[in-house]
């Protein structure tokens, strides 16, 4: 099995993968592992009969963003239920595929200083944001005119 593995921009990643064709009854189902961050600890992400899998990441949307993946087959009981020294129906493991999310950074546009939620009374770029460059804050009045500049 050869797998690979796509990050989409919906927090999302899309996981293909060749069949597995080895096992004399087929392929039972396949089971998605998963592991956050480049840890070394995988856990099982889902599994599915289909050749493709869609993994939804936004529970872990505070990660570093870096997935990887692999997948394992599971033999089909056949005319010979074929199991290893522990009991377990016979698999076999892909390679492991990874992808990596880019930072996600949501600024605000604008604020309202009547607004009846505080937070969107100011906009505080300090708390999120370190600059690299001179930030520039310009204030306009509801009418379009500039009313504070900060610099």
């Amino acid at each position: 099995m050869l797998l690979d593995v796509e990050a989409l921009g919906n927090l999302s990643n899309t996981l293909t993968w060749t069949h597995y064709r080895e096992f004399d009854a087929g392929v039972e189902e396949y089971k998605i592992y998963r592991s956050i961050d480049g840890g070394s600890s995988y856990s099982l992400a889902g599994s599915t009969m289909d050749s493709v899998y869609n993994d939804d990441i936004k529970p872990y949307s505070s990660s570093k963003g870096k997935f990887c993946y692999y997948i394992k087959a599971i033999a089909k009981d056949g005319v010979i239920p074929w199991r290893d020294e522990f009991g377990e129906k016979f698999n076999a493991r892909s390679n492991e595929a990874c992808a990596v999310h880019k930072a996600r950074l949501w600024v605000p546009s604008a604020f309202s200083p009547n607004s009846s939620v505080i937070e969107n009374r100011t906009v505080e770029t300090s708390r999120c944001l370190r600059a690299t460059r001179k930030l520039h804050d310009v204030y306009y009045e509801p009418l379009g005119t500039r009313s504070l500049q900060n610099q």
